[in-house]
């Protein structure tokens, strides 16, 4: 198994070096890869559903699932719709998140005197000018999460990797 997780890690890096190179393909894909997320889950489900004869809400959710999973792998319109609305909700997370760091931070100011709240309001002011840039500017926004999608495999990849050395470490 630990040789299993050190050639997926392996590969992970590769790819995600190769989205780095290619953000606005990754942030296009993203659709795809919560269509395969909610295809397994749902399949997943209805498989566990139907093992104890319990064909109720989660069941019909389920196929549900399955049905709109396809749709989404099927057109591309609906594709881009759902990456479209992925970037505005993330841009949106980003700009309250910023916002509560910021009055979190003034808030410490009193409490703490002052100790780290400088930090919290500049990373409060970077991430409300980030998300409020990915609501202005779409194609900023979305290449992007595409290299926030490229580091999170390359990492994954690197994590794999470590897993797989400190298990065959053991053996």
């Amino acid at each position: 198994m630990a040789i299993v997780s050190i050639i997926l890690g392996i590969i992970l890096v590769i790819c995600g070096f190769s989205t780095l190179f290619t953000p606005l393909i990754a942030f296009l894909g993203l659709s795809t890869l919560l269509a395969m997320v909610l295809l397994i889950w749902s399949i997943i489900t209805v498989i566990g559903c139907a093992s104890v004869k319990a064909y109720g809400p989660n069941f019909v959710l389920s196929i549900i699932g399955i049905i709109i999973a396809f749709f989404l792998m099927a057109s591309p319109a609906a594709s881009f719709v759902t990456d479209t609305i992925i970037l505005i909700l993330v841009a949106i997370f980003s700009v309250a998140r910023g916002i509560i760091s910021i009055i979190f931070s003034i808030k410490s100011i009193k409490e703490a005197k002052g100790k780290g709240a400088a930090l919290g309001i500049i990373s409060g002011i970077l991430l409300v000018l980030v998300g409020g840039f990915c609501l202005s500017e779409p194609l900023f926004g979305a290449a992007l999460l595409g290299v926030m999608v490229a580091f999170f495999i390359i990492f994954t990849g690197f994590d794999l990797i470590t897993i797989g050395s400190f298990v065959e470490g053991e053996s």
